[in-house]
């Protein structure tokens, strides 16, 4: 039978935890929940005609004081849930570095950021390992245009979607503007919230693309990622602003300088639902996931360095699963990957990137081996990707295939 939207969301249902991309049972940092019951009951309360549990419309997990320097198994904070999305907002008005109730006078600030802010962001998508997720926040804050709270006499909760409302002009056509909430503690330790990113080309519509006329303001509306955070007493909160995000946001064609009007319609929401506190039940036992028998370690490296002399910066990720072994069929398996990403500072254009992935399998005294590269480059109108594709057998090559294609830019 076909099922109306409106149904569709009375049965809606959410949990969102901590987690990098994994299930929730097994997902690193904790706390993990047990995933497996959960969704047992709930398919066989709307597939089989179980009784329906009795649940809130939303559970997230309210991270609280997170330390990007320090590893962590667990995520300091607590379970809430949500029965209703009925949100109130606290607004702060950007002016002269401060993050305020009560707006300043209008007037304009510069914006260029270095083509390399962004380089303690982490990776875009997580899958466990430490040099995956946003380091330190301190050292892109000091290549961006930042604004604070007072220090803060009271808890302060964000749950939802953030939206950040200013004018901004850019002196070219085309230009990126990106926000970044960032928990600033006692000490200067500097943990990343949330962010978010606007195409400002996408500024009225994603669907239909416009370039800015140079020097012309425009109000525009960026909305960051959706978090539950809560800020400790002592702490402040920062905005962090940048018209570059290396290497997860691609560059403009050219070192864009954005001209932001700051005042009455500079504006930060912070969004909070009222929520109470919940439970969710781990899971039972130790991690659910098959061992195998480990012949050489597993590894994760990532390193940034920058040459004074060019200009240049470069971002070296690597890293191996170690060769393992299926306990049932006797497979060894090893995937390694490798990626650099370089680019100059002042020059957009010599964005490079290479990546390589390398899938080793050997069973029955046969070894093969797949082998994936890529190349992007930049040019002021096209992205330029070359790529190839190799299988060997015994060292043997028995496949092999290569492209090279020229992408229009297209309002990026």
């Amino acid at each position: 039978p076909r099922i109306s939207s409106k149904a569709l969301i009375a049965w809606a249902r959410s949990v969102t935890g901590p987690w990098v991309h994994l299930y929730p049972h097994f997902a690193v940092p904790g706390p993990r929940m047990d995933f497996v019951a959960e969704a047992a009951q709930w398919f066989g309360a709307h597939l089989r005609g179980d009784p329906a549990p009795d649940l809130p419309a939303h559970r997230l997990y309210l991270s609280e004081g997170g330390r990007a320097d320090t590893p962590r198994a667990v995520e300091p904070g607590q379970w809430i849930a949500i029965d209703q999305a009925e949100e109130t907002e606290t607004i702060l008005h950007l002016s002269h570095g401060a993050l305020a109730p009560k707006a300043a006078p209008e007037h304009t600030i510069p914006l260029r950021s270095p083509l390399d802010t962004g380089v303690d962001g982490g990776a875009f998508f997580t899958q466990g390992g430490d040099t995956d997720l946003p380091a330190d926040q301190r050292a892109d804050d000091g290549r961006s245009l930042c604004f604070e709270t007072d220090t803060l006499d009271t808890s302060l909760d964000i749950i939802g979607m953030p939206v950040l409302r200013l004018p901004v002009a850019l002196d070219a056509p085309q230009g990126n503007l990106i926000a970044r909430l960032v928990d600033v503690h006692p000490d200067g330790g500097a943990h990343r919230i949330t962010m978010g990113v606007l195409n400002l080309s996408h500024r009225d519509d994603s669907a239909r693309p416009a370039t800015m006329v140079p020097g012309q303001s425009v109000d525009i509306t960026l909305t960051l990622d959706a978090t539950a955070y809560r800020l400790r007493p002592g702490h402040r909160l920062r905005l962090a602003l940048a018209t570059s995000y290396f290497p997860l946001i691609l560059p403009p064609p050219t070192d864009v300088t954005a001209t932001l009007t700051l005042g009455p319609k500079a504006m930060l929401h912070l969004p909070h639902a009222a929520h109470r506190p919940c439970d969710l039940a781990p899971p039972p036992g130790d991690d659910p996931r098959p061992t195998y028998p480990q012949q050489t370690p597993p590894e994760d490296h990532r390193a940034t360095t920058f040459e004074r002399a060019t200009g240049r910066t470069r971002i070296v990720q690597s890293g191996t699963t170690g060769l393992r072994t299926h306990p049932g069929h006797g497979l060894a398996f090893e995937d390694t990957h490798k990626a650099v990403w370089s680019i100059t500072r002042g020059d957009p254009l010599s964005l490079e990137a290479q990546e390589e992935t390398t899938a080793l399998r050997i069973r029955d005294g046969i070894t093969t081996e797949v082998i994936a590269t890529g190349r992007l480059r930049a040019t002021a109108t096209h992205w330029v990707v070359e790529a190839r594709l190799a299988a060997k057998e015994d060292d043997a090559l028995v496949f092999e295939r290569e492209w090279s294609e020229e992408i229009p830019r297209d309002h990026v």
